[in-house]
């Protein structure tokens, strides 16, 4: 039951978004709401899923908790590193969202300094 559980986040659009974004390490919650363009209790609501079923964990750091892969689970099913290694940015909006969080962390954005980001800023490419 736990491979059909994990399936079934990992075919959540939401879910599927959030884990795109953390296979190049962690993000806090007010980082991932502010990619995704997600209310609080909608990145909330996945970001417990997918820890409860330990494909991320969370660690508290001073601006809040961090979310990140969780490699064993990565390790002991082989398919998931196929779907982070290969198949993730075949999706056009997978894609998008990493673009996105690189030039965010390109312009030394992060949990701390996002609330001055306007929403204009936010397009243009350094």
């Amino acid at each position: 039951m736990e491979l059909i559980q994990l399936m079934k986040a990992l075919s959540d659009r939401t879910s599927l978004r959030i884990f795109n974004l953390l296979r190049d390490g962690s993000l806090c919650e007010c980082e991932i709401i502010h990619l995704l363009n997600i209310n609080y209790a909608g990145v909330a609501k996945h970001l417990h899923r997918l820890t409860v079923l330990k494909l991320i964990s969370a660690e508290s750091r001073t601006y809040g908790e961090h979310f990140k892969i969780n490699v064993d689970t990565v390790r002991r099913y082989p398919f998931i590193e196929s779907l982070l290694n290969e198949e993730l940015l075949r999706i056009e909006k997978l894609r998008l969202d990493s673009e996105k969080l690189r030039r965010l962390k390109k312009r030394g954005l992060c949990c701390e300094n996002l609330q001055q980001l306007k929403p204009a800023d936010e397009q243009k490419k350094d």
